[in-house]
């Protein structure tokens, strides 16, 4: 009978990109690699990759990520592989729709049939984007099950955010408690505090739902508080947004127009 492959381990040099640019540090980290033609591997590639999705280069991203998947091979840890597979998977399904980013999934399963964390992720995306909100779901919930094997803790904190914006309705008492904790992840590794703003804002809108409104203005002057202090304007309009609903609810239809 064949023995059971082994999980190769992280490198050191891998776990500290990851690390870096999860938290967020795309131009203030200048010891980030660069790819030359000495040091072109997935590890780079990959970093290169997620660097310029930080920067909101999409096409570029796309170009690295779709060259580290050239690379790849069953040398390649399973953990890298799979939020590869996530990054690149995301980036098509924004430009060409669910078929191209299932055909990432399929070159991922080509390697392991096993399931990861990000592959459940992204299967739960696709689900989302087609209108099949069970299937989402579920798969969302396997996803965060796995969640401690993906390559970094960034992987739960997705997860859980787009399960409790699934929920929020439907839901209200749990999608709090996923995005609590989505911030208490965020927060305990010290991950990309650009993040911050739209969970504060998902979660107030579940609080919303749940007609907790005390603890929804709480997470409303947060959302803007964190949005304006790291310079994301469409975050303070959706707090802006969600507290004119907010203001509505208490009867203060004035207060909402000049919201």
């Amino acid at each position: 009978m064949a023995s059971t492959p082994r999980k190769r381990p992280l490198s050191s040099e891998l776990s500290r990109i990851v690390a870096s640019l999860d938290k967020g540090r795309d131009q203030r980290a200048p010891s980030l690699p660069r790819v030359t033609p000495a040091t072109e591997s997935v590890p780079f590639l990959f970093a290169a990759g997620r660097r310029a999705l930080l920067r909101g280069e999409r096409d570029q991203s796309r170009l690295w990520l779709t060259r580290a998947q050239s690379h790849t091979s069953r040398r390649t840890p399973e953990p890298l592989r799979a939020r590869l597979a996530f990054e690149l998977g995301c980036i098509l399904l924004d430009d060409g729709g669910t078929e191209a980013a299932e055909s990432v999934i399929a070159w991922a399963e080509s390697f392991s049939q096993r399931p990861s964390s990000d592959i459940l992720h992204l299967r739960a995306v696709i689900a989302d984007r087609r209108g099949e909100r069970k299937d989402a779901i579920a798969f969302y919930r396997r996803a965060v099950a796995k969640a401690g094997s993906a390559l970094s803790p960034l992987s739960r904190v997705l997860e859980l955010r787009n399960l409790a914006e699934t929920l929020a309705h439907e839901s209200p008492a749990e999608a709090l408690t996923m995005y609590r904790h989505a911030l208490e992840t965020l927060r305990a590794h010290d991950l990309d505090p650009r993040l911050a703003p739209a969970l504060h804002n998902g979660l107030a809108y579940a609080a919303i739902c749940a007609a907790d409104l005390g603890l929804a203005a709480t997470e409303l002057d947060a959302a803007s508080r964190d949005a304006l202090r790291l310079r994301i304007p469409l975050m303070r309009a959706y707090a802006v947004y969600n507290r004119s609903i907010l203001f509505e609810l208490r009867d203060e239809v004035d207060h909402a127009v000049r919201a």
